[in-house]
């Protein structure tokens, strides 16, 4: 399928003419690397280890923890994330269309397309 202009994919979704589909690994690197997720994490896991070598043991367990725990929640979270900017952002749709995150089809019932009723055997 061509790419559609942020408008008509809008319309097409919402009037159920067109499926999208998110890779849910693709959407975990893409929403990770526009976060720039690692350049958020290694300060924190470098803090969690500077305070736990200070003898603080259990607060920098507890940081790096939350830094697991962070990164799996951006992680899980991406394939709705993508989702949602993709409606209602066409830079997003277009950056996620052509990284390959996003793929259109259209849904296997066509006969929303022409108007006409479902054929029946």
């Amino acid at each position: 399928m061509d790419p559609l202009n942020h408008a008509d994919f809008v319309a097409g979704y919402r009037s159920g003419n067109l499926m999208l589909h998110v890779d849910r690994k693709a959407a975990a690197r893409f929403v990770s690397g526009r976060m720039l997720l690692p350049f958020i994490l290694l300060p924190v896991f470098g803090l969690a280890v500077g305070i736990t070598l200070a003898g603080w043991f259990i607060a920098g367990m507890a940081i790096f923890l939350t830094g697991f725990l962070f990164r799996w929640l951006v992680r899980s979270s991406s394939h709705g994330f993508v989702l949602t900017q993709s409606l209602y952002s066409a830079a997003f749709y277009r950056d996620a269309l052509a990284a390959g995150v996003i793929r259109l089809e259209s849904p296997p019932n066509s006969h929303r397309e022409t108007g006409d009723p479902p054929a029946t055997p």
